[in-house]
């Protein structure tokens, strides 16, 4: 793929609109968590032709990303997609708004906040996890390490490190993790 500045961003921002424009959207959250939604989806549209030039993708393979995001399964169950990223997303060109549109893209297709369905960087031990099911814009990320002791976390995954040796409160959180885990 070609290293063009801004291609994630377009490629997320087509996604976008190919969820919404087939209504593979959360519609209620979007009704109650956001203004001008149709706006905003006006400004950041990309054709997926352009799309396709920008990123060095082709339609076919946008489009299938689209679907494997958000079309829903049958009977119109709502797919759930955990959202992974990496330093190419966390160092690339206009990070803070491509990571965003990518946070929206989850959030808009109801895929935070619910089992099975989340985002998180890959860049950290500690597996750091965005917008749990109590999240909304403003508010700080939650302790995830507290989430789990209460019962309220649903995975937890943690590569290369003790992860009992890792959390602010080990002793409880060992407690936790053995009783939920066995």
């Amino acid at each position: 793929m070609p290293s063009i500045q801004g291609s994630d961003l377009r490629a997320v921002q087509r996604l976008a609109d190919l969820h919404a424009s087939k209504g593979w959207i959360d519609t209620a959250f979007i009704d109650a968590s956001t203004k001008n939604f149709d706006n905003a989806r006006t400004a950041n549209n990309v054709s997926l032709d352009e799309a396709a030039q920008i990123t060095g993708l082709t339609g076919d393979q946008i489009r299938q990303s689209a679907e494997w995001i958000a079309q829903p399964k049958s009977g119109s169950v709502r797919r759930r997609t955990m959202f992974a990223y990496e330093k190419g997303l966390i160092w690339g060109n206009d990070n803070y708004r491509t990571n965003a549109a990518l946070v929206n893209v989850a959030l808009a297709t109801g895929n935070i906040g619910r089992p099975g369905a989340w985002m998180c960087s890959h860049g950290r031990a500690s597996g750091r996890l965005f917008a749990p099911s109590d999240a909304h814009v403003g508010r700080p990320r939650s302790y995830v390490d507290k989430l789990l002791i209460e019962g309220k976390g649903g995975v937890h995954h943690i590569w290369g490190c003790d992860h009992y040796k890792t959390t602010l409160n080990a002793f409880k959180f060992k407690q936790a993790y053995k009783k939920r885990t066995t």
